[in-house]
């Protein structure tokens, strides 16, 4: 079955929710922290270990959070390795690469990681097919039986 760009961002998402409950932001609100927000995703083509392309969805999503500095290091250790752990478990979802950022929050700024990943969206198109209405089958023939 394939899915679009806005369901590849709900998956990943509800995936990542499990790492933070609560704090995940699949529109990128800049209002909490610590936080995982998911940015503007992009199409590409993805190449499968047998060569073949796919359609995927690449989502950066960043990791940030508050306190003293030594308190954020670790809290953004925690959370980014939880977070890893969170994509590998998603099924269709790889993590392309990682940069250290940061991230303003009400104007004060954060050490923030941001991973990309892609999710594969399982067809040849960024947008969810349309519902196929199936045709009702004619009624079977009744034959008399023979006696």
């Amino acid at each position: 079955m394939s899915k679009g760009i806005a369901e590849a961002r709900a998956d990943l998402a509800a995936a990542l929710d499990a790492v933070l409950p609560g704090r995940v932001f699949p529109y990128d609100s800049k209002q909490n922290a610590p936080a995982i927000r998911l940015g503007i995703a992009v199409p590409v083509d993805r190449r499968t270990g047998t060569n073949a392309v796919v359609k995927a969805a690449r989502f950066p999503v960043t990791i940030v959070h508050d306190g003293s500095d030594d308190a954020q290091l670790a809290g953004l250790d925690e959370i980014t390795g939880r977070v890893c752990d969170a994509i590998s478990g998603l099924r269709g979802a790889h993590r392309i690469a990682a940069r250290v950022g940061t991230e303003a929050i009400r104007s004060i700024d954060y050490p923030a990681v941001v991973i990309d990943v892609d999710v594969v969206l399982d067809g040849q198109s960024f947008c969810a097919p349309a519902a196929i209405q199936a045709e009702v089958p004619p009624p079977l023939v009744q034959f008399p039986e023979e006696g």
